[in-house]
């Protein structure tokens, strides 16, 4: 935060436009334990002339942490497995784009260059870190190098290459979508959470009169199947959102749904979002996702975003995310023909 506000070798930032919350849970994140040790600690030295945004990539992102100016203050904000904030659905989305993604080059060793502070020497000694180790190597090894500023033990410069190879192999889905102004809630980084039935993430509408805490009255139909376990989300005028199990009403094909524990607050008809799913063993209401990039118009957002998945962040090893879609998969078996047109040319 110095190097923000500091006016002799700082950009001299006005105090009044720092979020220091932010700094304090940032603060937070880099004094937590793991693996027995303080997750970060910046060993930096600024000797050359860099752009501000270059210097402060260098500062934070070997902690997986990113800086933005957010109405109107700079903040920081970590790359974790944060909670969801939002919830989107098509009731208010359009333009949905989903893309399976796959590291072309199939990276699987990353060698990382950085400042060694377990080299005795006046100045940290630079040093090169293969991660996994050489005995750990697949059998066919296709490297890439990561230049690591400010992180200087071998340790943590491990967890940083495990999180980019994990980041490589399980952030495999990209969504992107034009929203109404009701998503400016969200900013870079957020998660949120979406609902939409043409993947098969959910059943998702808006709530219509007669809706109260303990009783919902949906826009569209949901089927509930004998034995199976069920939740609905809420998300109400304030943006806040409710999930509560829904007391299964026996099988068959419902308008009305009652829950176990009353909402919140009253949910607004036609205002009010919903989304309704399996909550176990799987959960199909909703799927997670991060921003990664958003763009204002005069009369929608468009965001771009990858799948969450929370196995990347702390884990030795991530894990993938059971695959739920009722999308066709071209490249497994053909579906059967159901329609045909012929057009006879002379």
């Amino acid at each position: 935060m110095d190097f923000l506000t500091n006016a002799r070798y700082g950009q001299a930032i006005p105090d009044a436009q720092v979020n220091l919350p932010a700094f304090t849970s940032y603060a937070a994140y880099c004094d937590e334990t793991q693996d027995g040790e303080v997750r970060h600690t910046l060993n930096y030295v600024l000797d050359r002339d860099v752009r501000v945004q270059t210097a402060l990539l260098e500062m934070i992102g070997g902690n997986r942490a990113i800086m933005l100016k957010s109405e109107g203050l700079w903040t920081p904000r970590v790359t974790r497995n944060d909670a969801a904030v939002q919830l989107l659905s098509w009731a208010n989305c359009s333009n949905v784009n989903l893309t399976y993604l796959r590291d072309r080059d199939r990276i699987n060793v990353f060698e990382a260059r950085f400042a060694n502070e377990a080299v005795e020497s006046q100045s940290f000694a630079q040093d090169v870190l293969t991660w996994p180790s050489i005995d750990d190597w697949p059998a066919d090894v296709r490297k890439a190098g990561l230049d690591i500023r400010g992180v200087t033990k071998p340790t943590r410069v491990m967890r940083a290459l495990q999180f980019e190879l994990n980041r490589r192999q399980f952030e495999n889905l990209a969504l992107s979508i034009d929203c109404s102004l009701e998503a400016v809630v969200l900013s870079i980084h957020d998660v949120f959470r979406f609902s939409h039935p043409l993947p098969g993430w959910g059943t998702s509408g808006r709530l219509r009169e007669g809706s109260t805490t303990t009783n919902l009255v949906l826009d569209v139909d949901v089927v509930v199947e004998a034995g199976e376990s069920y939740h609905a989300y809420v998300r109400h005028e304030d943006d806040t959102v409710d999930v509560r199990n829904v007391t299964h009403p026996g099988a068959g094909t419902f308008r009305t749904i009652a829950l176990t524990a009353p909402l919140s607050q009253t949910p607004i008809a036609r205002t009010s979002v919903w989304a309704f799913g399996l909550s176990s063993p799987t959960e199909t209401a909703v799927q997670l996702f991060r921003v990664v990039k958003m763009q204002r118009h005069e009369a929608h957002v468009h965001i771009e975003a990858i799948r969450h998945n929370p196995s990347i962040y702390d884990e030795a090893v991530g894990t993938p995310i059971t695959g739920i879609t009722t999308l066709f998969n071209p490249l497994g078996a053909s579906p059967p023909l159901t329609h045909l047109v012929a057009t006879e040319l002379f």
